[in-house]
């Protein structure tokens, strides 16, 4: 097995853009605007394994309170095998285990797998936030609506009456990201149980992402970025003045937009993020479970991870709200 480092995202091979063609935050532009707006020593490992197989990996460095999930608290820097913003893609490409460990083996130190999809049977899995998804059959919002049962229809128009005299429109350009949409973006995160990296205002205006205002007369009360890449339409960062949100119903209806944009768009599903899970299921998003692994170089310390990783780990008991008339029963 050969792993290849490379300290900077110009200096990978060719060949990695091929083998991520379908995962949007390993591309290397992305990387590279991280890379820029949001340095953390990351690191790029391009892995050739048997008959030839090409793997990819990404890490960088955060001093982590490892028990983020629970009420402990204990910071110390590790090695996140992750994507270095708060998206809930993992941080590699590889669907060999035996190549995982290899990688978590040639990284000194502890090293953190988040957001993975992969159940591994040599490490203790822990699990972490989970994405909302939702799957959409419908050609427009108005069936979207149609396939609600009559409660949760009651509930959109509720929020839609909440929120009539927003006004909504998207940024023509991302260099307009203002200083006010940012501080919006700065509400969402220090009121995060969950903070990991905080993105400085270039990157909002640099993602390329769309950028969607939502305002009341001219003043800005909250945004969303969002993206579409193939079939999938991605809520990526978002921002919001809560101290005006439960009068106009203000997240529920930048929410339902989303969804609207989604379906226009024409994609086949939507993510919509790993926060704000009971809000999003009462849309009819639905959850999939992300995990995360711990590993150490040393021997002792690794055995002893592994038999405290569900302390690392997100617990969540959340209602199902079966919102389409298919799930009445």
């Amino acid at each position: 097995m050969d792993i290849k480092i490379f300290n900077s995202v110009e200096l990978i091979d060719e060949e990695w853009e091929c083998m991520v063609e379908n995962h949007p935050f390993l591309k290397r532009k992305y990387l590279r605007l991280l890379e820029e707006t949001n340095p953390c020593e990351a690191k790029y490992y391009l892995v050739t394994g048997e008959e030839g197989r090409k793997y990819c990996f990404v890490s960088y460095k955060l001093k982590l309170n490892v028990f983020t999930y629970s009420k402990l608290k204990l910071e110390i820097p590790v090695t996140v095998i992750g994507i270095p913003a708060s998206v809930s893609a993992p941080g590699y490409f590889c669907d060999d285990e035996k190549v995982i460990l290899k990688v978590l083996e040639a990284i000194k130190g502890m090293k953190i797998i988040l957001n993975s999809s992969d159940k591994l049977h040599s490490l203790k899995r822990g699990q972490t936030l989970p994405d909302c998804i939702m799957n959409l059959p419908w050609v427009n919002f108005g069936e979207y609506l149609k396939s609600m049962k009559g409660t949760h229809r009651y509930r959109y128009n509720k929020v839609k009456k909440q929120g009539k005299i927003l006004r909504v429109e998207t940024l023509e350009y991302n260099e307009e990201f203002s200083e006010e949409l940012y501080r919006l973006y700065e509400n969402v995160y220090f009121k995060s149980n969950f903070k990991l990296e905080k993105l400085p205002i270039h990157f909002f205006k640099k993602n390329g992402a769309d950028t969607t205002v939502f305002s009341l007369g001219e003043k800005p009360v909250g945004f969303v970025q969002t993206f579409k890449e193939e079939d999938v339409f991605y809520f990526l960062f978002g921002g919001i003045n809560y101290d005006l949100n439960k009068e106009h119903s203000l997240y529920f209806n930048m929410l339902y937009h989303i969804i609207s944009m989604a379906i226009k768009s024409g994609a086949k599903q939507v993510k919509m993020g790993q926060t704000a899970e009971d809000a999003k299921l009462r849309l009819g998003c639905r959850l999939e479970e992300k995990y995360l692994y711990v590993h150490s170089s040393s021997r002792l310390l690794n055995r002893v991870i592994q038999h405290v990783v569900p302390l690392f780990s997100y617990r969540y008991n959340l209602e199902n709200y079966h919102v389409f008339k298919e799930n009445s029963d």
